[in-house]
């Protein structure tokens, strides 16, 4: 087996193509698959009275001061600047 016959070098870069395109298409039908279930989960339902809002939070910084706090508080606990 030597790895300077081309057909052998061949049949190495068509199985590594063949490979990689199955794992492109099993990325992609992961990912529909979650953004599928991501929708399902933020829309209301249909049973509860009033429609609620997802909450998205994170840590942002003050313009003013500079401190980090969560995104979820209307203004920064620390200067009160919003």
């Amino acid at each position: 087996m030597n790895l300077e016959d081309p057909l052998l070098l061949l049949i190495l870069i068509a199985a590594s193509l063949v490979l990689n395109l199955i794992t492109l298409v099993l990325v992609m039908i992961l990912m529909k698959r979650t953004r599928g279930a991501k929708k399902e989960a933020s829309q209301p339902s249909k049973t509860s009275g009033a429609a609620q809002k997802p909450i998205e939070s994170g840590i942002i910084f003050c313009r003013s001061c500079g401190s980090q706090y969560d995104s979820a508080k209307p203004s920064c606990p620390r200067c009160q600047a919003g």
